[in-house]
């Protein structure tokens, strides 16, 4: 907030100043800002997205693995499913 705004807040001493720290936030609502995945509206990005949860039968040992490859590679156990499901050929590159 900028400096100038901070003499309008309303508080005890000054009963007159009717301004609060509400009236000088941005009226825009959340919901107009960004569309439902996320995004500023107006994006030209396809709102198919990564949104659905995955369960993967893995023992304890495989999952501490795959957790501990992904690491290595600075990536998420995710992004490695989903590579190897793309080199596999099981499921298709998302081109736009």
């Amino acid at each position: 907030m900028q400096v100038e705004n901070l003499g309008k807040l309303k508080n005890i001493n000054n009963e007159d100043v009717k301004t609060t720290h509400k009236d000088t936030q941005s009226n825009t609502k959340q919901s107009e800002v960004k569309n439902a995945v996320g995004r500023q509206k107006g994006s030209k990005t396809k709102k198919e997205q990564a949104n659905v949860s995955l369960s993967v039968a893995l023992t304890p040992t495989q999952k501490k693995q795959l957790i501990a490859y992904a690491k290595a590679d600075d990536r998420t156990a995710g992004y490695i499913i989903k590579k190897l499901l793309l080199k596999e050929g099981i499921i298709e590159d998302n081109k736009l």
